[in-house]
């Protein structure tokens, strides 16, 4: 569980989140490169200026989620649950969706 907490310059790589529940959280210019967020609940949270490429959320739920100016290319969102969910300036085109 990851609660109210700032990460700043972060950096993560084949991290796994699985199951977490992540809330009102900010990532400001962090890299969480093939990170699994399958299963994850992420409320109230905020990526800005970072990089997801290759990470998973598959089954995940957002909620109030802000992905801003954020490198998605090839992240997986796969039965992922979007409620409030922005992603302005971020390569959306590149993730992998499904139902």
């Amino acid at each position: 569980r990851i609660e109210d907490s700032i990460f700043d310059h972060h950096h993560s790589m084949e991290s796994t989140m699985a199951r977490s529940v992540i809330r009102n959280s900010r990532f400001h210019q962090s890299q969480s490169i093939l990170t699994s967020y399958n299963g994850a609940i992420i409320q109230g949270c905020s990526f800005t200026g970072s990089d997801l490429m290759y990470s998973r959320f598959i089954e995940t739920r957002l909620t109030n989620v802000e992905l801003n100016d954020c490198n998605l290319k090839s992240t997986h969102f796969i039965s992922t649950k979007f409620e409030q969910v922005n992603f302005s300036y971020s390569n959306r085109e590149d993730a992998l969706y499904e139902p």
